[in-house]
């Protein structure tokens, strides 16, 4: 399964129509319930959108709040949704699916596998086309 924290891009692949096709080629694909927070309410109904269309939204269990205390100089750059992110893929094993340096780093000391947005949608998305559109309009 795959925990996505890139979720601009996110919500940018659900506008395009493409997610539904993502989620059909590599099965599960989920967000914690943290990082839904993270947003405002407006940017909340576009997340709700995506999870129409299949994303699963998972609950942090309440370690998570010991793990970010005991770990608290390592994750204190990242925010709340961040740290669900790293928590819950450290506990499933699931991929991170980040553009985020700083993720991908605290991810390659705890030996969680990360994967960039391009290189997920290029994975699991044949159409040129689309490809090529995703990239230019993909929030950096």
């Amino acid at each position: 399964m795959y925990i996505i924290n890139d979720i601009e891009n996110l919500v940018l692949l659900n506008d395009m129509r493409v997610f539904p096709r993502l989620r059909a080629s590599c099965g599960e694909i989920c967000i914690t319930n943290i990082r839904v927070d993270d947003f405002s309410i407006s940017y909340q109904k576009k997340i709700e959108a995506v999870i129409s269309q299949g994303l699963d939204v998972v609950e942090v269990e309440v370690e998570y709040y010991n793990y970010c205390e005991v770990h608290r100089a390592r994750l204190i750059e990242l925010g709340d949704g961040d740290k669900s992110s790293i928590y819950h893929a450290l506990k499933s094993e699931d991929v991170i699916i980040t553009g985020n340096s700083l993720i991908r780093e605290i991810a390659k000391e705890l030996a969680i596998k990360t994967i960039g947005i391009e290189d997920f949608v290029q994975s699991h998305i044949k159409d040129i086309m689309t490809i090529d559109m995703f990239n230019q309009l993909k929030i950096a």
